[in-house]
């Protein structure tokens, strides 16, 4: 069985993505916290996850996860923690399994979007969208490969930067 990296953006509704170990993308999607909980799951004490609609299970040996920080000058509200609970998730089944856990600030996004020359949904009066969970999902895990050298950024998106 081939080995992949799993990005994951969590929340209430998780975006993740499934990479191979040269970059590639090879599915994304985005679950409710209970789906997520089934498909991310222990095989004695191999890390699988399940791209449930194609019913293909890969073995994870590192995952990426969008790291979650609250701000303690902001009021949380109703907010019932969906972020945090899939970290724990997450964090308990890599500790299980004794696969790495990589940890990415939300900041690193801006950067992603850039170097993967993605274009951040835009409202019609220039605002910029939350992004979609799977693509948040799938920049975390093309930052990861940009930053240890595995890929390239666009080059085109980094020049028009200049």
């Amino acid at each position: 069985m081939t080995n992949y990296l799993l990005s994951i953006d969590p929340g209430e509704t998780t975006g993740w993505a499934i990479f191979d170990f040269n970059g590639k993308l090879i599915s994304k999607g985005a679950y409710d916290r209970e789906t997520f909980d089934h498909a991310f799951m222990r095989r004695g004490i191999v890390l699988t996850f399940a791209d449930r609609p194609r019913r293909i299970e890969y073995k994870i040996t590192r995952v990426v996860c969008e790291s979650f920080y609250t701000d303690p000058d902001i009021p949380q509200g109703g907010s019932q923690g969906g972020a945090q609970k899939v970290i724990g998730i997450v964090e308990r089944e890599c500790r299980l399994a004794d696969v790495p856990l990589v940890m990415q600030r939300s900041a690193i996004l801006n950067t992603a979007v850039i170097h993967a020359g993605y274009e951040w949904p835009m409202t019609r009066t220039g605002n910029k969208k939350h992004l979609p969970d799977e693509d948040s999902a799938y920049l975390h895990g093309f930052y990861y490969f940009v930053d240890r050298g595995i890929i390239h950024p666009n080059r085109e998106a980094l020049e028009a930067t200049l």
